[in-house]
């Protein structure tokens, strides 16, 4: 008699089902930041948030995956100009994150006969956040770069009206920068007490 396909375990479906969710939570979100653009800033840090918290919670193939997918489909709808801020900087960055931090961001491994060390917050210091940040840098500029390849001198045109631009560039990416690592970063207890209060359910 052949052998019974193995059957997915529960760990399995709970990353399939979790991933599907997200995805469509980041579509759903994409498409109201095409009909909302005063709200791009805040969508994309929700955005953010989700791939933090796949790569978290299930690991970083399976953000990796959700990226992926929804780079694609955000291609198509609503398209590139709109999706071009999650395809550089919204989807990668919380990635590369969980990638350079290593041990720092797990979930899984947390053990519950050590509740003193489960409830510490992992290191934030600017030492260990630095290849991330510089990263991010990268990640902006490119945006920026791509940016200004699509809409050409309409948008320089548009900055020519503020005073002293040029200079404000620079100041403002960093700053941007800045901040939202520092909401990624305040975000991980968060994720990480909402990861546990769902296992104590289960």
């Amino acid at each position: 008699m052949p052998a019974a396909d193995p059957q997915p375990g529960p760990g399995q479906v709970k990353v399939v089902a979790g991933g599907g969710i997200a995805l469509a939570l980041i579509l759903l979100l994409q498409l109201i930041n095409r009909y909302l653009p005063t709200a791009d800033l805040f969508i994309n840090l929700l955005l953010s948030l989700i791939i933090w918290f796949v790569c978290l919670n299930w690991g970083k193939a399976a953000g990796g995956l959700v990226y992926l997918g929804a780079s694609a489909f955000s291609l198509l709808v609503p398209g590139l100009p709109d999706a071009l801020s999650f395809v550089i900087i919204g989807g990668p960055y919380p990635l590369l994150k969980c990638v350079l931090g290593k041990t720092r961001y797990r979930f899984r491994t947390v053990q519950p006969k050590a509740p003193d060390q489960s409830a510490a917050a992992p290191a934030s210091g600017w030492l260990s956040r630095l290849p991330a940040l510089i990263l991010l840098q990268g990640l902006l500029w490119l945006w920026f770069w791509l940016l200004l390849k699509l809409s050409g001198t309409a948008l320089l045109n548009s900055w020519a009206a503020l005073p002293g631009w040029p200079y404000l560039i620079l100041p403002a990416e960093i700053i941007f920068s800045l901040v939202y690592d520092f909401v990624l970063e305040k975000a991980y207890p968060w994720l990480r007490r909402l990861r546990q209060h769902r296992g104590d359910r289960g």
